[in-house]
């Protein structure tokens, strides 16, 4: 798929489904006292700093995915031989590391923080516009969903998920790498 296409799929999905969540949130709630973002559950934000918070962050994955896609910069490493985890250190941090470190360090860099973050975040605000798109059908068709529906269900297959496209993400790019 042409890099242009992937661009504008992936952040018309984003921009639609953040919205549908927005939507489906306000007709739920309008007060926001069953939200449960910890933007609102426990920082207390109102509609109006959330939609804007919400709003400034989407932007930045579009423009952080934007010169991930297109700009010159690589976050994949030059130098060959590196195994699976050292190579996905390397993409979280700009550093030969292990692939745990990706948790505990940012890059040093502003260039490669931007594009790491532009796949990372495309990824985690894609799965969970999946996610929340599927829990507002379940919630307004299924009653034994409603049942069973919790912030720790949602949030948790979010992280789940997130983490096995992620990885998928790595390999297949380790095994191109690795093909060079």
């Amino acid at each position: 798929m042409k890099k242009s296409t992937r661009y504008i799929l992936a952040t018309a999905w984003i921009l639609v489904s953040r919205s549908f969540d927005a939507y489906a949130t306000w007709q739920h709630t309008p007060d926001l006292q069953k939200e449960a973002s910890p933007l609102v559950s426990v920082f207390g934000l109102s509609w109006l700093p959330l939609l804007l918070l919400l709003g400034a962050v989407c932007v930045y994955v579009m423009y952080a995915y934007y010169k991930a896609l297109f700009g010159s910069y690589s976050i994949f490493p030059a130098e060959k031989g590196m195994s699976l985890s050292e190579f996905a250190g390397y993409v979280a941090t700009g550093r030969k590391t292990p692939w745990w470190k990706m948790c505990v360090q940012f890059p040093k860099k502003a260039a490669h923080l931007h594009a790491y973050f532009g796949h990372l975040l495309v990824i985690s605000l894609s799965v969970a516009g999946v996610f929340s798109t599927v829990m507002w059908v379940l919630i307004w068709t299924s009653e034994g969903y409603r049942s069973v529906h919790s912030a720790g269900l949602v949030y948790g297959g979010i992280l789940v998920s997130v983490c096995a496209v992620y990885y998928g993400w790595v390999r297949r790019k380790y095994r191109a790498y690795a093909k060079v």
